[in-house]
C-alpha cells in the first residue's frame, strides 16, 4: 500500500499503511513488494507521499509510477528465480 496525496508520515492513515505493510511483509516475506518505499526510493519526498510526478491523482499512479513498481516487481521476480533471465529484460 501507498500513502495518498493528504497522508503525511505521522498522519494516522499512514500509521495504517506502515503497519498493514509491515504485516504484509511478515506474512508473504520475500515475496512482498512494499510499494511505498519502492516510490520514496525512486523519487524520495520529505513528508512520505509519493511525488506528483510518479501520481496520476491523490490516490492511484501516474505512467511514470506504474513503472517504477513494474520494474520493482519485475527484479522481485527476477530474484525469486520467477521470471525468465533474458538479454533484454
Amino acid at each position: 500500500m501507498t500513502a495518498a496525496a493528504d497522508e503525511p508520515t505521522g498522519s494516522p492513515a499512514s500509521e495504517v499503511i506502515t503497519a498493514l505493510n509491515a504485516e504484509l511483509a511478515r506474512r508473504h516475506r520475500e515475496r512482498f513488494v512494499d510499494v511505498q518505499a519502492t516510490l520514496l526510493a525512486a523519487a524520495p519526498s520529505a513528508d512520505g507521499v509519493p511525488v506528483a510526478r510518479l501520481r496520476s491523482d491523490d490516490v492511484h499512479l501516474s505512467p511514470e509510477g506504474d513503472a517504477v513498481v513494474a520494474d520493482a516487481i519485475r527484479a522481485r521476480l527476477v530474484a525469486l528465480d520467477r521470471w525468465p533471465r533474458s538479454s533484454g529484460s
